[in-house]
């Protein structure tokens, strides 16, 4: 057997770490970060404002190459979005934060048209609109500044090129 080099203590704990982490399994299912009715904006610096798609907030976890869209509760709604979910199949495993929208032929969002491709089973023409990265590879990326988490989403849509069904959402900065 090769001779080893020894390792301090700290490097030893940050090595176990790494190997305990890298390969994380993402919980079953992340509670989604919700809107908070406030009187006005923050006019901080550092603060970013989101478009409002008014349409259904959904999780998407890849693993294995397969898509599955879970709701804010928690309830498994993949059945009742296969284009989507065939076109997240394409990604790298990952948990994704996003809306999935109907958008009118103006491109504005609409929540009834959305319920009528729902009722109608007819959803080839959602998009899903997605803002934040919480897991990828095995890494939880929730600890990360979400300034980081979007800019490695947005690479991660340009790379894949995935489809017109996942549609990376920017924000403004706010201040």
């Amino acid at each position: 057997q090769a001779p080893r080099k020894k390792q301090s203590p700290g490097a030893r704990a940050r090595s176990s770490a790494a190997r305990r982490t890298a390969g994380a399994a993402p919980p079953r299912f992340i509670a989604p970060q919700l809107a908070r009715l406030v009187s006005h904006a923050p006019a901080d610096p550092g603060w970013g404002h989101e478009i409002k798609f008014d349409g259904y907030r959904m999780q998407m976890r890849v693993g294995g190459g397969k898509a599955a869209l879970r709701t804010r509760t928690g309830l498994d709604w993949t059945p009742r979005f296969p284009e989507i979910a065939e076109a997240g199949s394409a990604l790298p495993d990952c948990v994704i934060d996003g809306e999935i929208v109907a958008l009118d032929r103006h491109g504005v969002p609409s929540f009834s048209a959305l319920q009528s491709a729902l009722v109608d089973e007819d959803t080839a023409d959602l998009v899903y609109f997605v803002f934040d990265l919480l897991f990828l590879d095995g890494k939880d990326w929730r600890k990360k500044p979400l300034k980081e988490r979007r800019a490695k989403l947005a690479s991660l849509m340009e790379e894949k090129g995935v489809s017109n069904f996942l549609v990376y959402a920017d924000s403004v900065d706010g201040a």
